[in-house]
Parts: structure tokens; C-alpha cells; sequence
């Protein structure tokens, strides 16, 4: 009897993985869905102008300018969970939202619309500025974080401080479509010291 069970539980482990893993990729991206749509909701009682941290930053801090606070005119002022701001994968075990001071200034999603636009830029930096007038809709707004360190450790949706490399990540576009990228449809964008940031290549 025990000896079915263990073949049995053998069994469905993998399967029961799986499904964990497809649940959580399904969660972000409904969380990359999401913030889009407070971005959009910014922008419509924003005369269209997308949200700007005013500042060099990196694609995954938010917190504030001088003139700008990111946390109270986007996710605070249309009463988003500051949750959903954060891939609910493995990405957890390693960007621990529960630090005051890591949820006030980060999130595990990338914001692509005012990186630094000094050299860092590796790719083409798209020219988004207004919701509806960004001149290129294949490139995307907001994604889930993916990180190389030095070309060897990895920060990603499904893997935490490893030297596998992640999957793949999901991100959502200027025009609100959403969907996952494997690892091989991704491309460093963003260089800050030894960190690259990946994301998906222009449709």
C-alpha cells in the first residue's frame, strides 16, 4: 500500500509543480494587466501624459522626485494593491516586498517609460511620452523584472538569485496587450554597473 502511494505521489509532484508554476505566471501577467490600467487611468486625467519619475531611475524603482511622488499620484490615488506591483513567483523570495523601505521605493515590475537616457541604454529606447502618441506600439510599458548580474546570476519571474537563467517574463504594451516572452525573445535594454535589464524585443 505505501509503496502505491509513493508512486502515486511521485507522480503527481511534477504535475502539482506545474500547475503552481503555470498559476503563477497567469498572476503576474494578470498583475502586469492591471498596472497598466491605472497607468492608463493616470493618463486619461493627465491630458494623455504617461506617468514620469522626473529623475534617473531604475526601470524598477518608483518612489519619487523632486516634484513627482510615483506611490501617491499613481498607485495610491486609484487605489491599486501595492501588492500587484510585485510578480507573486519566486521573484518573492529574493525582492522581499515586506521591507517599508523596498515597498516604498521598488517593485518587481519594470517601468520602461523614464530610465535613464544617458548611455545606459543598450537597445533602442522607445519614445513614450503620451498614452496615445507613443510613436511605436511594439515596445512594452511595463514588464515582469528579469536581470542579469554580470552575465551569470540571474534575477527573474521564475528564478529568485540562481545562475539558471529565468524562462521567460511577461509585460504588457503601450496599447494594452499583454502576454509572456520566453528567455529567447528578450534582450538587455538597460545597463547599471554590472546589472543588465532584459526585456521583450520589439514585436
Amino acid at each position: 500500500m505505501m509503496s502505491i502511494l509513493a508512486i502515486i505521489t511521485s507522480l503527481l509532484i511534477p504535475s502539482l509543480k506545474t500547475m503552481l508554476k503555470a498559476n503563477q505566471k497567469l498572476v503576474c501577467l494578470t498583475n502586469t494587466r492591471t498596472v497598466y490600467h491605472s497607468t492608463a487611468l493616470y493618463c486619461e486625467d493627465n491630458d494623455d501624459i504617461l506617468p514620469y519619475r522626473n529623475r534617473y531611475a531604475l526601470p524598477h524603482r518608483i518612489e519619487y522626485s523632486n516634484n513627482f511622488d510615483f506611490n501617491q499620484s499613481l498607485i495610491e490615488q486609484y487605489n491599486v494593491d501595492r501588492n500587484q506591483f510585485f510578480c507573486q513567483s519566486d521573484l518573492l523570495e529574493a525582492r522581499n516586498p515586506t521591507s517599508p523601505r523596498y515597498i516604498r521605493t521598488y517593485v518587481t515590475f519594470s517601468y520602461y517609460h523614464d530610465a535613464n537616457t544617458w548611455n545606459s541604454w543598450k537597445a533602442v529606447k522607445p519614445n513614450f511620452d503620451r498614452l496615445s502618441t507613443a510613436y511605436d506600439f511594439k515596445y512594452p510599458l511595463w514588464g515582469c523584472m528579469t536581470i542579469s548580474i554580470g552575465g551569470q546570476r540571474w534575477f527573474g519571474h521564475d528564478r529568485p538569485i540562481t545562475y539558471v537563467p529565468p524562462e521567460g517574463q511577461n509585460a504588457v504594451y503601450i496599447d494594452g496587450s499583454a502576454n509572456w516572452s520566453d528567455l529567447d525573445e528578450l534582450e538587455p535594454f538597460f545597463k547599471n554597473g554590472s546589472l543588465e535589464f532584459y526585456w521583450p524585443k520589439p514585436l
